[in-house]
C-alpha cells in the first residue's frame, strides 16, 4: 500500500482539505505529519488526527530562541534532523500539503528531492511583493550562504505562492489563479475541495430559531460580516476606518441584525472589542462554522476575505467593502467580481437592492464561478485523486 504524507500549513485552512480528501483516499496509507513551521497554526484536535492511519508531531523548537538569529539557526539544524529522519523512516511514496514556502518542505526537498510533492491551493492566492534590486540582492547573498552553502534552508528562494520549485504539482482552483502564477508545468486545475459539499442548502427553520433567541422579528434580515486578517499588510489608521465604519453601519440600521464572523487569526479587533463591550441588540460575534450560518443568512460582506469565495458557491450575495478605496490590497474582487462598495451609502444601497431580490446578484455571476472555482459538481477531491494517482504516481486508470 502506497503512503501519502500530509504536512499542513495553517491548520484552519489546511484541515478542511485533508479530511475531504481521506474520504476518497482509501487505498493509501495517511499519515499526518503536525508540525507548527514557522507559522502559528490553531489547535489540531486529536478526533482530527485519528483521521489519518498514523499521526506524528514534530515541532520546531524555540529552545535557542535567546541567541536571536543564531538560535534560529541552531533550532532549524536540530529541527531539519529530527524531519530527515521522520521522512527516512515512513518512506511516503508522495507528500501533500497546502503551502511551498514552509521550512519542512525546503529541508525536504533539499534532501528527499525525488518524492514528489503535491500543493493544495488552501485560499486566496496573493503574488508576493516584489523586492528593490537592492533588497533583491542581498536576499540572493543570505539565500546562496545558507541554503546552498551551509545546506541550512533557512531562506525562501523568492516570495510568491506556488514558484518556490519547478517540480512541485500544483492543484489550483481555478483557471484565474492558473493564470495568476504564470506557470504552466504540472499545474492542475480542479475546484475547491472544501466547496464539494456546497451550495448550501438554506434552512428557514433555523432563520427563524436564530431570530427568535435573539428577540427578533421573523422578517429581520441576517448580515454576516466576515472581518480579514489585516496585520501588517494594511496601515492601522486605514483598519481603524474600516473597522470604524463597520460600527457607525451597525449603529445606524437597527432593522438589521449583524453577526460578525472575526478571522481565526485576528480575533481581537476594534469591531469585535465594540459588540464584546458596547452590547449592540442588533450585532453578536460568531463563532459557528461558516457553512452553518451560510445556511440562514441574507447577505455576506466582508473587505476582501476568502469567505466570499464560500458565499459565492452558497448563492449568498456578497459585497466588498473598502471605505474610499484606501485598502490597497493585490486582490481580485474588484476586478473580478464588481461588487466593491467604497461608503455607507453605497453599502446601504447594494444590501436594500439584494434584499429586495437576491437572483439579481447571480445574473452575471456564472461564468466568474467557473473561473474562479472550476466546477462546484461536489468532483473535486476525486480530480485531486485522479491528478495523484495517474499523473504523478503514473498508475492506470
Amino acid at each position: 500500500m502506497k503512503k501519502i504524507l500530509f504536512i499542513p500549513t495553517y491548520t484552519y485552512l489546511s484541515s478542511p482539505i485533508f479530511t475531504r480528501l481521506l474520504s476518497v483516499l482509501d487505498e493509501f496509507k495517511t499519515i499526518y505529519l503536525d508540525i507548527e513551521d514557522q507559522f502559528d497554526s490553531q489547535y489540531t484536535s486529536e478526533k482530527f488526527k485519528g483521521l489519518f492511519d498514523k499521526s506524528i508531531t514534530l515541532h520546531l523548537s524555540k529552545k535557542f530562541a535567546f541567541l536571536g538569529f543564531f538560535g534560529k539557526i541552531i533550532d532549524t539544524v536540530i529541527f531539519k534532523q529530527h524531519l530527515i529522519q521522520v521522512i527516512a523512516k515512513e518512506a511516503p511514496d508522495i507528500i501533500l500539503t497546502t503551502s511551498d514556502m514552509t521550512l519542512s518542505i525546503r529541508i525536504i526537498k533539499q534532501s528527499y528531492p525525488q518524492i514528489p510533492i503535491v500543493i493544495m491551493q488552501p485560499g486566496l492566492l496573493q503574488p508576493g511583493l516584489p523586492l528593490s534590486r537592492k533588497e533583491q540582492f542581498k536576499h540572493n547573498i543570505k539565500y546562496f550562504f545558507f541554503n546552498k552553502l551551509l545546506k541550512i534552508p533557512i531562506i525562501r528562494r523568492q516570495m510568491t505562492y506556488g514558484l518556490e520549485y519547478e517540480d512541485t504539482y500544483l492543484l489550483v482552483w481555478g483557471k484565474y489563479f492558473k493564470n495568476m502564477l504564470r506557470r504552466e508545468k504540472n499545474v492542475y486545475i480542479i475546484g475547491d475541495i472544501t466547496l464539494d459539499n456546497y451550495p448550501i442548502r438554506r434552512q428557514r427553520s433555523l432563520k427563524k430559531e436564530y431570530l427568535k433567541r435573539y428577540g427578533l422579528s421573523k422578517d429581520c434580515p441576517i448580515i454576516l460580516i466576515c472581518t480579514g486578517a489585516f496585520k501588517g499588510l494594511i496601515d492601522k489608521n486605514i483598519e481603524r476606518e474600516l473597522y470604524t465604519n463597520y460600527i457607525e453601519w451597525i449603529q445606524d440600521r437597527h432593522d438589521l441584525f449583524f453577526m460578525i464572523k472575526p478571522h481565526p487569526r485576528e480575533k481581537n479587533n476594534l469591531l469585535t472589542a465594540f459588540i464584546a463591550e458596547k452590547k449592540p441588540k442588533n450585532a453578536q460575534i460568531s463563532e459557528e462554522l461558516l457553512s452553518k450560518s451560510f445556511q440562514y443568512i441574507d447577505i455576506h460582506v466582508s473587505s476582501f476575505s476568502g469567505t466570499s469565495i464560500e458565499a459565492l458557491a452558497s448563492r449568498i450575495p456578497t459585497i466588498s467593502f473598502n471605505p474610499n478605496n484606501q485598502v490597497q490590497l493585490n486582490n481580485f474582487f474588484s476586478r473580478v467580481l464588481d461588487i466593491t462598495v467604497s461608503n455607507i451609502v453605497e453599502l446601504n444601497g447594494r444590501v436594500d437592492i439584494y434584499l429586495n431580490d437576491q437572483k439579481i446578484f447571480f445574473i452575471h455571476k456564472e461564468k466568474d464561478i467557473e473561473n474562479l472555482l472550476y466546477r462546484l459538481d461536489g468532483n473535486a477531491a476525486m480530480r485531486a485523486k485522479r491528478v495523484i494517482k495517474q499523473e504523478i504516481l503514473g498508475e492506470k486508470r
